[in-house]
């Protein structure tokens, strides 16, 4: 998991995109609510902020205007692409990675808060409640929002500020079938369900299922070291160790949380140097 820079476009700015080339009711609607939802988008970035997104209510009662609201998006809408541009050029400027599990570019935009009639459409086109995410995450998380006890669930990408910390850990051990090296995948131990932001990325991977995501990832990502490994076996262990130790450290800086956990395993690993030795 990984944070994103937050769109530099304002509030007032982009719902000026936003009403572009409306059509009644839709005009109508956005007449007469624009001030409105600009209040809205301002007191919903000052919950994101202090973490109360959980205690936000519906806004709006009638039904024709929850329906209109819902309507105001559209993926392909000026003001989304806009939007998209943005994240990217400040982001690293080429292409979004999902900032949830690491894995795929980013191919859909997620509303944080569902946008769903019946839950929170009047935010279906507040830029601070549009995630990109990949089509993986952003299904998996479909219209869920928070739990049982009315808890959020979520890790999100422009308010959870994570530390450089390990979510992803490896280990290496052989395997019974045919002595070779095999990479097994946990989440951290040292992440805490009770604390801040640990406990949102913890329901995220429960909620998405992302543990056999990371679990296939890593198998594939080890084999691919394996296969670079066996060429090299007249080659020092010392000297191979010291290029993963570096390798992980440049490779922990980007979105994908697996793979520096597989380059530290192989590194600290006693069982991939004697398996190397042993070539």
């Amino acid at each position: 998991m990984h944070n994103f820079v937050k769109s530099n476009i304002s509030i007032e700015d982009s719902l000026e995109s936003v009403k572009k080339k409306l059509h009644s009711p839709k005009k109508e609607f956005f007449a007469t609510h624009k001030d409105e939802l600009v209040s809205l988008y301002h007191n919903y970035d000052d919950l994101a902020t202090r973490d109360e997104l959980h205690t936000l209510q519906p806004h709006l009662n009638d039904r024709d205007n929850r329906c209109i609201a819902y309507e105001l998006y559209g993926s392909n809408r000026p003001f989304v692409n806009y939007h998209w541009e943005k994240l990217t050029e400040l982001n690293g400027g080429e292409t979004l990675i999902c900032p949830i599990c690491g894995l795929k570019d980013c191919e859909e935009m997620d509303h944080f808060l569902p946008r769903e009639e019946n839950m929170f459409p009047e935010y279906s086109t507040h830029l601070t409640n549009l995630i990109p995410l990949c089509h993986s995450c952003n299904h998996n998380k479909s219209t869920k929002f928070l739990d049982a006890e009315k808890n959020r669930l979520f890790f999100n990408a422009y308010f959870d500020i994570l530390t450089k910390r390990d979510i992803v850990v490896c280990t290496i051990e052989l395997s019974t079938l045919d002595s070779m090296p095999q990479v097994k995948v946990e989440i951290s131990p040292s992440l805490s369900a009770e604390q801040k932001p640990d406990k949102y990325i913890l329901s995220t991977i429960k909620e998405l299922e992302l543990v056999p995501r990371f679990r296939n990832s890593a198998k594939i990502k080890f084999k691919n070291e394996l296969n670079r490994l066996q060429i090299r076996a007249n080659q020092d262990w010392e000297s191979i160790k010291k290029e993963y130790v570096s390798l992980y450290a440049i490779e922990r800086n980007y979105p994908d949380i697996v793979y520096p956990a597989v380059l530290k395993a192989i590194a600290e690993s006693s069982v991939m140097e004697e398996w190397f030795q042993s070539l």
